[in-house]
């Protein structure tokens, strides 16, 4: 399960952090793939810290965890 994934990845993970923050919000996988214009898998390999986002998202993500804490 994808929240389960989400608990076990390292904290300090830019994705993960974003993860955390969309779990907490109930902010779906589509959602954050939409508006960040990637695809899905992009987004669980990020929830679950297999791989970082682009450097050129690292502001707008910030952004985005702000605004749903």
């Amino acid at each position: 399960m994808l929240a389960d994934a989400i608990k076990r990845a390292p904290r300090n993970k830019l994705g993960v952090r974003l993860g955390r923050a969309c779990l907490s919000a109930n902010v779906p996988v589509a959602k954050v793939a939409q508006d960040f214009n990637v695809s899905r898998p992009a987004v669980y390999a990020w929830f679950t810290g297999r791989s970082e986002p682009k450097w050129q998202l690292e502001e707008a993500i910030e952004r985005y965890i702000k605004k749903l804490a």
